[in-house]
């Protein structure tokens, strides 16, 4: 029965520890992808400058003018709906880090070995515990 509770705090941890992990992952694939987006976005935007700027030329041709525009347009739409995933996850770590800013330059990833001892430390702990109660009840 001891042994079953200590399995299951052990899992709980995992999970957590599982979740957290995914989650930032989410976040750090959501970030490149908005840049990434944005980065295509302002090429357009500036593919679309050089064709307003040579309206007077001869070479000038409005198709071409008319498709950059819209290609922009929808890279914007795109960058936007990516914007938007990326304030979703990051109020979503926020609120389980219990912090509302974060120094995400700083902010990095716990180490396998970390995370093993730390799984060992609690393992270790919680039966220590559960070895002082039963002397504590006798």
């Amino acid at each position: 029965r001891k042994e079953a509770i200590i399995l299951r705090q052990s899992l709980v941890f995992k999970k957590i520890l599982f979740d957290r992990y995914l989650m930032l992952l989410e976040y750090n694939s959501i970030k490149n992808t908005t840049e990434l987006s944005q980065k295509k976005y302002q090429l357009a935007q500036n593919k679309v400058q050089l064709y307003e700027q040579a309206v007077e030329s001869d070479l000038f041709d409005g198709s071409e003018f008319i498709d950059a525009k819209l290609e922009a347009i929808e890279l914007l739409e795109k960058y936007e709906d990516i914007r938007v995933k990326w304030n979703h996850a990051t109020e979503k770590i926020k609120l389980i880090l219990g912090k509302e800013n974060i120094e995400w330059d700083d902010f990095t990833l716990i180490s396998l070995e970390k995370i093993e001892q730390t799984m060992h430390n609690l393992l270790t702990f919680s039966f220590l515990m559960q070895i002082c109660n039963i002397y504590k009840n006798k």
